[in-house]
């Protein structure tokens, strides 16, 4: 196959998705659905906080007892670490089930912006040069895989790749085949 018949086709595959943005909005609230029934993360990040608090009570108590001289230095050092490590291990948590939290938002919001932006494009396409939209394609597109009998286009939702200083993934939205 020639280069420019790929192009075509490829920019058409897109093009299809692009009028059809109730493919995306399905896909995102497929995803939303998936986080809200994978795991209850507010109340899972609810208790994390409590046990947080805790533990950090836990260890200004044994800071209070050694100050007062109820408990020696070798106590103190025998239990703190425990502590800390709990702590430690709580805390990556919390921040674990506050991205999670995050990209839920994250995909909701999109929902709407999705399709501002594929309204946009339609209003332009007309005029887009060979530029403009390999820039689209190189957005919208994780991977093309050339097969002997067929072309698969997998499509992606992109989105931020770092939030909050956290590495985010850009999902994979939806694979198209083509027949040569």
């Amino acid at each position: 196959m020639r280069v420019e018949q790929l192009d075509t086709l490829v920019w058409e595959q897109l093009w299809q998705l692009l009028n059809q943005p109730e493919l995306i909005a399905q896909e995102i609230e497929r995803r939303l659905q998936e986080h809200r029934q994978s795991s209850p993360v507010e109340q899972r990040r609810d208790k994390v906080t409590k046990e947080l608090a805790r533990v950090e009570q836990q260890t200004d108590k044994l800071l209070d007892a050694y100050q007062e001289g109820l408990l020696d230095l070798d106590q103190l050092r025998m239990r703190t670490p425990e502590l800390k490590k709990r702590q430690v291990a709580l805390e990556k948590e919390l921040e674990s089930l506050q991205l999670q939290a995050m990209e839920r938002e994250r995909l909701a919001e999109m929902n709407v912006s999705m399709g501002k932006f594929a309204d946009q494009l339609k209003d332009s396409a007309q005029k887009l040069d060979v530029e403009q939209k390999q820039k689209i394609a190189r957005l919208l597109i994780r991977e093309i895989v050339v097969g002997p009998d067929s072309i698969t286009i997998h499509h992606s939702i992109p989105i931020s790749q770092h939030v909050g200083g956290q590495r985010v993934p850009v999902y994979a939205l939806c694979t198209c085949c083509q027949a040569w």
